[in-house]
């Protein structure tokens, strides 16, 4: 019985964990030392690391590297490469995020 109640407990933990809220981006975005800008906004707006990465079909390590600091001028920014699937991704989600959004230039 006891193992019964175990693996039951098991099954509903790893439900739960499969199904979170969409919040949990942010959650995992309050961890994050480094805000390096646009970056950081772009990844609060997609709704987090993972949300990014899964969007991108990149590993959520990749997406972390952007907000790293460097001693180069390449913190913060996102690759060019990404820029069409984010904005393609937004625009049919209807997230604004526009190109300046992107590159930080206002």
């Amino acid at each position: 019985m006891q193992h019964l109640i175990f693996l039951v407990l098991t099954i509903l933990r790893h439900i739960n964990n499969f199904h979170s809220p969409p919040q949990q981006g942010f959650a995992e975005m309050k961890q994050i030392k480094h805000k390096r800008e646009p970056a950081y906004s772009v990844i609060i707006t997609l709704g987090g690391v993972r949300a990014t990465a899964r969007i991108l079909d990149i590993a959520p390590s990749a997406v972390s590297r952007w907000l790293l600091p460097r001693k180069k001028t390449k913190a913060g920014l996102i690759p060019q490469e990404h820029w069409s699937r984010i904005l393609e991704h937004c625009k049919l989600n209807k997230i604004k995020l526009t190109v300046s959004d992107l590159t930080h230039i206002r």
